[in-house]
């Protein structure tokens, strides 16, 4: 392998790094509102549930209003509806035939082994009249996350037979990923629980969004009508997946998508080639007066000082990305100050380099002097 190739591998190599310095990081993800369609009684029929979100852009949050029309086969104190609602912002409100009822956790008396967190929801709903509401099923994941009971919401209510009405409304915290430039809000609902409903009839889903010039995505194809700022709205007579994902990332500006398409590895190497020249030069005007002197103190000095300073350009390229991004930077980048570990490699390589070119430099000067005499 040519020296050429083992000067560049290593500068390259030196300038990665820190991108595979990933270990024992903090998390990349921070976990906003967990909520769901909720879970039956096997003595209700859903005839219709209409979910509405509006994407709140500017504090990064959602309101969600859910309508539920059921219908009960029979009369008595029952619990129609089990919601599960994580770490909502607030306001977590229920209406039942338009007037407003109290929601609370489950009563410890009600579940099993309630003092034991599960990482599976296995719970339906069987009633009414009976305080044994809890079979499992299936043994179905709702969720990969940790699910505590008391993270479920309900209320215990006597029904007469009939058709009902209950209404949901809470506000959401997007979920931030930070895997990437930017950040990445994200909102999550699951439908996973309508799939053990007694009956499923239909599911209509409405998606409004503050601001329009955002690029929100979801996982539930193309609206059946409208658009994100007036309302887009899907209509279902199925479930089109577990849980209905809508994310999107906030605009940045013309410089910092720039910056991101060099990125720091790209910054260094043309503040590399710059600060090379930079030495060259000072290299050259020295030699020209001082071409006798066996060593050149502009070569040492800089091929100690200008290693580090370039590994320290890199560090500091993230800082200058994040501060053009602006608070919407993620700032999730890894150990970057790891990469000062190759300095001893590159420190030798830069300095063999500025040593030869000053030894050719100067036996030119000398040709050149011993010509003219």
């Amino acid at each position: 392998m040519s020296i050429r190739k083992i000067i560049f591998s290593v500068f390259i190599l030196g300038f990665m790094f820190d991108h595979i310095c990933l270990a024992n990081m903090a998390s990349p993800y921070r976990k906003g509102t967990l909520t769901g369609t909720a879970m039956t009684s096997n003595g209700i029929d859903i005839l219709k549930e209409k979910i509405f979100i509006l994407i709140n852009i500017e504090d990064h949050t959602a309101l969600y209003k859910v309508d539920y029309y059921i219908k009960c086969d029979s009369s008595g104190m029952q619990i129609p509806l089990l919601f599960y609602a994580v770490e909502y912002k607030d306001n977590f409100r229920v209406w039942l035939d338009d007037a407003e009822i109290k929601v609370e956790a489950i009563p410890e008396s009600y579940i099993p082994n309630s003092n034991k967190p599960l990482n599976k929801i296995y719970m339906s709903l069987v009633g009414p009249g009976s305080k044994d509401y809890f079979k499992p099923y299936r043994n179905q994941e709702l969720s990969e996350e940790m699910i505590v009971f008391n993270d479920f919401k309900y209320f215990e209510t006597d029904l007469f037979k009939g058709a009902h009405h209950i209404h949901v409304e809470y506000t959401a915290n997007a979920s931030i990923e930070l895997l990437e430039w930017e950040k990445k809000y994200s909102f999550k609902y699951f439908l996973y629980p309508a799939k053990f409903w007694r009956s499923f009839n239909s599911i209509e889903i409405a998606v409004k969004i503050s601001n329009d010039d955002s690029d929100l995505k979801t996982n539930l194809g193309n609206p059946t009508l409208g658009t994100f700022d007036s309302a887009a709205i899907w209509k279902f007579d199925k479930l089109p997946a577990d849980e209905i994902e809508l994310s999107y990332k906030p605009q940045i500006n013309l410089f910092g998508r720039a910056l991101i398409l060099v990125d720091p590895l790209g910054m260094t190497i043309l503040f590399s080639i710059f600060i090379s020249i930079w030495h060259y030069r000072r290299i050259k005007d020295y030699r020209v007066k001082e071409h006798e002197k066996k060593y050149s103190w502009v070569v040492i000095a800089g091929s100690i000082v200008l290693p580090f300073i370039i590994l320290i350009w890199y560090i500091f390229t993230y800082e200058i990305i994040d501060a053009v991004i602006g608070p919407e930077a993620s700032r999730y980048h890894g150990y970057t100050f790891l990469v000062i570990i190759f300095y001893p490699l590159i420190m030798p390589v830069y300095w063999i380099i500025m040593w030869q070119l000053d030894r050719r430099i100067k036996k030119k000067i000398i040709y050149s002097i011993n010509q003219s005499l």
